[in-house]
C-alpha cells in the first residue's frame, strides 16, 4: 500500500529545501540542492506487512485487549518484548532500504534517490518517477512472494583458459539451463579441473546472507615485553594473531517480476603459502633473539551484480591467488522457494497472537 502523501520536488538554480509534513508523529526535511537534478517526488511508503511491524501492533493490541485471557496476553508480551530486542523489524527495514539503494534500475544518479526511515514500518522516499515506478515494483514483488531464495555454487580449480570461450574475455556471464547443464559437464570431466566445493545458501529476500568457509591458523605477529617490578628481568610474551583463508561470500537476493530474482555477490578465495617468512630479531634490553612470521595472505574477488531468470545461472571466473595460471571458476544459481501463503513467513517467524473468548 502506498499513502497518499505526495510531493514533487522541481530541480532549481539555488539550494532548497522542502519541509515535507508526515502526519502527527513525523516531519522530514528533504534538500534539493544540484540543478541538474530530475525532478523527484517524495512517498511516504507502508511497508509493515514486510517488515513485520503489523504483526508487532497486533502483538500490542493482544496486550492491551481486556477481552483475552491473561495467559494469552502474557504470551503476547513475551512475543513482543522478544522481537523489539533481537531487532528483526528494524533489520527487515534496513534490508528494503539497502535492496532499494543496490538493485534499482535505472540506477538514480547520486543524491537522487534518499530514502529514510522514519518507524520500522514505513518507509520516506525522495527518487525521480522512474526509479519509483521500479520501487512500486520492487515491493509488489516481495508482497507477492514472501518465499525464500535458494543459492546454490558450484566451485572448480582449473587451467587457465578452461572453458574460455564460454566467457570470452569476461568475468562473470549469464547462461540459460542448456548451456549451464553443459558447462558443468564439461568441468566435471576436463583434465586439472578440480571441483573444490558446493556451498548452498538459503537466505530471506531483501535479508543479506553470508557464508564462509575458513581455516584459522595462529602466528606469532609481536611480542611484548613486561619488566618485573624491583627486578632487572624482562619476560617476552608472545603476541598471536589468527591467519583466514578459505572462501567468504556476501550475498542479497531479492524477488522481481516474471519469476525472476536479483542478485548481488561478493565472492573471494583467500589462501597463505605455507611455511610462512619468518624474522629474526632481537628486542629488549636483553637482546634476546625472537622469531616473528610474516604470513602474506592472496585474496581473489569478484563481485557482481545480475539478474537471473528462472532456469538461469551465472558464471563467474577469477584467478587463484595461490596459483596465477589457474583459475576460479564458480558457477551460481539462484531459485526463487514459493511458499503457498504469502504471509506464511511472518506467522511463523511472529507467532499467533490468540483469540478473543
Amino acid at each position: 500500500m502506498i499513502h497518499s502523501l505526495v510531493l514533487l520536488v522541481a530541480a532549481g538554480p539555488t539550494p532548497q529545501s522542502e519541509l515535507v509534513d508526515l502526519g502527527e508523529r513525523r516531519t522530514a526535511i528533504v534538500e534539493n540542492t544540484v540543478s541538474s537534478r530530475p525532478a523527484r517526488t517524495i512517498r511516504l511508503l507502508d511497508v509493515a506487512d514486510l517488515t513485520g511491524a503489523d504483526r508487532l501492533a497486533a502483538l500490542r493490541d493482544a496486550i492491551e485487549n481486556d477481552l483475552l485471557d491473561e495467559e494469552v496476553r502474557y504470551a503476547a508480551l513475551e512475543r513482543y518484548l522478544a522481537i523489539v530486542e533481537n531487532g528483526e523489524i528494524e533489520a527487515r527495514a534496513n534490508g528494503l532500504v539497502h535492496a532499494i539503494e543496490t538493485f534499482c534500475d535505472p540506477a538514480p544518479s547520486a543524491g537522487d534517490l534518499r530514502i529514510a526511515v522514519p518507524t520500522p514500518g514505513e518507509l520516506i522516499v525522495a527518487a525521480p518517477a522512474d526509479a519509483q515506478a521500479w520501487i512500486d515494483d520492487f515491493l509488489a514483488s516481495m508482497r507477492t512472494f514472501g518465499g525464500l531464495i535458494d543459492v546454490d555454487l558450484v566451485v572448480f580449480n582449473a587451467p587457465s583458459g578452461t572453458a574460455e570461450d564460454v566467457w570470452d574475455g569476461r568475468t562473470a556471464v549469464v547462461l540459460d539451463e542448456g548451456p549451464t547443464r553443459a558447462l558443468l559437464q564439461r568441468l566435471e570431466g576436463a583434465d586439472d579441473t578440480n571441483r573444490v566445493q558446493a556451498p548452498r545458501i538459503t537466505t530471506l529476500p531483501a535479508q543479506p546472507a553470508t557464508m564462509e568457509v575458513v581455516q584459522e591458523t595462529p602466528y606469532i605477529k609481536d611480542y611484548e615485553f613486561t619488566v618485573l617490578p624491583g627486578q632487572d628481568v624482562e619476560i617476552a610474551d608472545p603476541v598471536v594473531d589468527v591467519v583466514r583463508t578459505g572462501t567468504s561470500i556476501d550475498m542479497l537476493a531479492i524477488p522481481l517480476a516474471k519469476e525472476r530474482v536479483a542478485v548481488e555477490i561478493q565472492f573471494s578465495q583467500s589462501s597463505a603459502e605455507k611455511p610462512y617468512e619468518q624474522f629474526v630479531t632481537t628486542l629488549g634490553r636483553s637482546g634476546a633473539p625472537v622469531t616473528i612470521q610474516l604470513p602474506e595472505v592472496k585474496v581473489a574477488r569478484v563481485d557482481a551484480r545480475f539478474e537471473l531468470g528462472p532456469g538461469q545461472s551465472i558464471a563467474l571466473s577469477v584467478t587463484d591467488p595461490k596459483d596465477a595460471d589457474r583459475d576460479m571458476l564458480v558457477v551460481l544459481r539462484a531459485r526463487r522457494v514459493e511458499r503457498a501463503d504469502p504471509r506464511s513467513k511472518l506467522d511463523v517467524n511472529f507467532g499467533p497472537v490468540g483469540r478473543e473468548r
